[in-house]
């Protein structure tokens, strides 16, 4: 089985392998893939971190091979908590890439900004800040600093992101690993009987006309959801659903609380 991995920032993951077809999610730098088949320039591939499927651009992705496979089985990454820029050091030029949260860092050498990846030294501009815990008061703040990101179908970074990519990537800064899909997100954590009994850092989900869960969020304190839906944005939250103020109307309705902590 061959393994690949994202060297750049952010890489679209496509429903098919043509540029035409729907942006189903997105790799981050640093995370890594089976790859299962390749059609021309096309390669057919499935997330180690969510085992969600989709095409990539082969020019776009590094193949490892078996020795680079072993090097990085044997360590865990270092998840970048916040938007971060690293400098890239190769052929006597040094170039930048904006990274998102959710990266994974490999082969760190000291705590912090230097990282080296397949005999390529990295610097960060900004010493990476571990995450502690996975304490509620962790997951608003997190994600807090999506706020006023555009909504993005497929995508799960600051700079454009949906409902369930939003929550996925939240959790996964602090430690906790989530599916890509809201749908498969409701099978995790226990559910609640009341939107009362939530706390902060819980999960709320919501369902369309014909029942399918078509939206998620994450609960604050106050009866207050933060969510993406347009932008990421906070509304007020009740046993109905969700409620935006600014139009006096409820956008979304509730099916289900779950608690993931």
């Amino acid at each position: 089985m061959n393994l690949g991995i994202s060297e750049l920032s952010i890489l679209p993951v496509r429903k098919d392998p043509s540029h035409l077809t729907e942006m189903t999610t997105q790799i981050l730098f640093g995370e890594k893939f089976k790859i299962l088949d390749k059609i021309k320039e096309w390669a057919y591939v499935e997330l180690l971190f969510d085992g969600y499927y989709g095409w990539v651009e082969i020019s776009s992705i590094k193949e490892m091979n078996k020795e680079e496979q072993e090097v990085l089985t044997d360590t865990e990454p270092v998840i970048l908590p916040l938007l971060n820029s690293v400098r890239r050091k190769e052929f006597h030029q040094i170039s930048g890439i904006n990274l998102m949260p959710g990266s994974e860092i490999h082969g760190m050498i000291d705590e912090g900004k230097n990282f080296s990846l397949f005999g390529v030294d990295y610097e960060l501009d900004h010493p990476i800040q571990r995450k502690s815990g996975n304490k509620p008061d962790d997951i608003i703040e997190t994600s807090s600093t999506y706020l006023n990101s555009t909504y993005l179908w497929g995508g799960k970074s600051p700079y454009g992101t949906d409902c369930s990519g939003f929550v996925q990537m939240v959790y996964k800064v602090n430690g906790i690993s989530l599916p890509r899909d809201a749908g498969q997100q409701l099978k995790k954590g226990i559910p609640l009987n009341f939107i009362d009994e939530a706390q902060p850092g819980d999960l709320a989900f919501f369902d369309d006309d014909q029942g399918r869960i078509d939206h998620v969020g994450i609960l604050l304190k106050e009866k207050k959801i933060i969510h993406a839906s347009g932008i990421v944005r906070i509304d007020k939250i009740d046993h109905q659903g969700i409620y935006r103020e600014e139009t006096d109307q409820y956008t979304h309705k509730l099916r289900v609380v779950k608690r993931i902590l």
